[in-house]
């Protein structure tokens, strides 16, 4: 298992917690625009709430940059903000089309297998919040 995040104050969470839970894994500093040092690592990818953060070049960079660091035939699971999410003034965030994610994951090599809506509710600041996501699956092309 490896654990790459932009912010090294993040992976020493993820130190921790992984050391709690009695999990082996390896951490380092990685930008996942890039994933230098990478290719051909990995037969999964888990991205959790990072492909909504990036601009419409990081996306593309990003995607790239999966399919680089996987081999033929990997898996990508990708969680993301829907922009089926209403827009909030008080909490600005940025959201992910369909077909954003169908455009900029196939053209990077990628086929979906599932991409499925969910709604998440968390208590943000003492106030419930619904938030929807886009669940996808998807499988790296061969070379």
């Amino acid at each position: 298992w490896t654990g790459l995040d932009i912010s090294p104050t993040a992976l020493t969470t993820a130190k921790r917690r992984a050391s709690d839970a009695g999990v082996g894994v390896k951490f380092a500093v990685g930008d996942a625009t890039k994933l230098t040092g990478y290719t051909g690592a990995f037969d999964t990818v888990i991205d959790c709430g990072m492909f909504h953060c990036l601009d419409d070049d990081g996306k593309r960079s990003y995607a790239a940059s999966v399919h680089r660091a996987t081999r033929p035939g990997a898996t990508l699971l990708l969680s993301c903000f829907s922009n089926a999410m209403p827009p909030d003034e008080e909490w600005p965030r940025s959201t992910v089309s369909e077909q954003t994610l169908r455009d900029v994951l196939g053209g990077a090599g990628c086929d979906i297998e599932s991409l499925e809506p969910a709604t998440v509710r968390r208590e943000l600041d003492g106030t419930e919040v619904e938030m929807a996501f886009w669940n996808v699956r998807a499988q790296r092309r061969g070379s």
